[in-house]
């Protein structure tokens, strides 16, 4: 099991989160040895809306919401992402602004992988580094589908 910790921090069990499923030991601590981490408060911004998006982020511990023009009167809370989960893939996609903000809603521990330091590691390793588009796509996927579903829910 690669794991990761940081400052104190529990560590981050990588093969136990949805975004590195299927991936070789191996692999994942090469992929572990590349991020960082660290503890924020509650009520922190991790992430800002039309930033530059330079990372992803995996939460080792706690819980983000994912929120479309915070601050303004117009702020919906978009998703809750917990322990295990990740946001910011897009960046790992497609080289735009940040579509959204994050926020702690408890005590959270996050740990940053920067596009380039997973292009290092899928030189090595491609057929692997694959696996995380695969598990990026499903996430998305299901996303998209409660996003779908909630719609629907509202048109009614």
């Amino acid at each position: 099991m690669a794991e990761m910790a940081q400052a104190g921090a529990a560590p981050l069990a990588l093969d136990q989160t949805e975004l590195f499923t299927g991936m070789r030991p191996e692999v994942l601590q090469r992929i572990a040895e590349r991020m960082t981490g660290g503890a924020y408060r509650e009520g922190v911004m991790v992430a800002k809306e039309g930033t530059p998006g330079d990372c992803l982020f995996v939460i080792g511990q706690g819980s983000v919401e994912i929120v479309k023009g915070l601050g303004t009167p117009e702020e919906k809370r978009l998703n809750i992402v917990g322990a295990g989960g990740f946001f910011g893939e897009m960046s790992l996609i497609e080289n735009r602004e940040r579509s959204a903000s994050v926020r702690t809603v408890e005590p959270s521990i996050i740990y940053a992988l920067r596009p380039q330091d997973l292009q290092e590691v899928a030189r090595e390793e491609p057929h692997q580094c694959r696996m995380i588009l695969v598990n990026i796509a499903r996430g998305l996927s299901r996303r998209l589908r409660e996003m779908d579903e909630l719609f629907a829910a509202r048109s009614y």
